[in-house]
């Protein structure tokens, strides 16, 4: 190796070989540029963070993102999301890749719009306008777009929101399938017969003010096998009582195979056709069989339909003497 000490002349201790020296200058040119492009490059990211974009504007689901430099991954925490109350909470629903499954969402006493909502994950569902069929409700209907078993939900306005969990059932078309089949097939026989059955309404009995039944519906002669759609949706023979996702959304999967194969609703849950003291004619009539397959299909099925208002909910004159036996005499 040349020793460029010696050539140049000059003593070790007092400056560093020509080749070091050179590199010591570029080196040092590098480290001036890497921090000037560095700063602006710090600079820029502060910039895109908090000015919005390149307008400065925000919606009002990004407004409720998480602290500086959000994230739609995240809720704000300067906002109170205990403030709102979301109807329901929790809420359920399905996603099969095939069929469609929406239900609404919207805030009690508070009017919403599809910009003031967002979700965890944030490509899970989608959001758009909604209002029932009967233009008795309104508010924000949600689409789930994947099988994300678990998102939250939240809507805000300034520092005021509220916020719920949706869980979704991963399901499959087949399911599907064999829940609508079960669901409009089966027995069918006219529900105001019951007001005729001379064994139905000689077994009611009156306990502490609540009725009571002498037997099952299978034991005083009721099929068990009744098709759902008899009874509910829009044009069915007899109630018409809806039980889409507008109804059932607040209902776990669980929870609603309890409701149609054992006619037994959480507790808190009202009725809205029959008076509080017939509870147990409910249980009595809502005892379906299902096998476990129309089961899970079933709350597949049920969880597809599409949302709308309550529905007829009047209790046919024809059945007022089983329900109050004092308006037989």
């Amino acid at each position: 190796m040349i020793d460029f000490t010696h050539e140049v002349g000059e003593p070790e201790d007092r400056h560093p070989p020509l080749i070091l020296r050179a590199t010591q200058g570029s080196l040092a040119h590098m480290v001036r540029r890497f921090r000037s492009r560095w700063s602006i490059l710090v600079c820029c990211a502060w910039m895109s963070v908090h000015c919005g974009g390149s307008d400065g504007k925000e919606t009002g689901a990004e407004q409720g993102l998480a602290g500086e430099g959000g994230s739609s991954e995240a809720l704000n925490p300067d906002v109170d999301w205990e403030a709102w109350n979301v109807v329901y909470s929790p809420m359920y629903s399905a996603y099969d890749g095939e069929h469609v499954y929406s239900l609404p969402v919207y805030i009690d006493g508070v009017a919403t719009t599809p910009e003031d909502w967002q979700a965890i994950p944030s490509d899970a569902v989608s959001f758009a306008e909604w209002q029932s069929d009967d233009g008795s409700q309104q508010g924000v209907l949600v689409t789930v777009e994947q099988a994300a078993p678990e998102v939250t939900l939240a809507a805000h306005s300034g520092d005021l929101g509220g916020k719920t969990t949706l869980f979704v059932t991963e399901a499959t078309p087949d399911q599907w399938e064999v829940g609508q089949d079960r669901y409009k097939n089966g027995a069918n026989f006219d529900i105001l017969a019951l007001a005729n059955n001379p064994e139905i309404f000689q077994s009611i009995e009156f306990v502490d003010g609540m009725a009571t039944f002498g037997g099952t519906a299978k034991e005083l002669g009721l099929d068990p096998s009744l098709r759902c759609d008899s009874c509910h949706t829009s044009g069915a023979e007899n109630f018409q009582v809806q039980h889409t996702p507008t109804q059932a959304a607040r209902f776990s999967d669980e929870e609603l195979v309890r409701i149609f194969t054992m006619g037994m609703k959480p507790e808190g849950v009202e009725f809205r056709v029959l008076p509080p003291r017939f509870r147990s004619f409910y249980e009595f009539m809502h005892t379906w069989e299902v096998t476990p397959e129309q089961a899970e299909g079933l709350v597949v099925y049920l969880r597809s339909l599409t949302p709308e208002g309550q529905g007829d909910s009047t209790l046919p004159s024809e059945l007022d003497s089983l329900v109050d036996p004092a308006m037989a005499q």
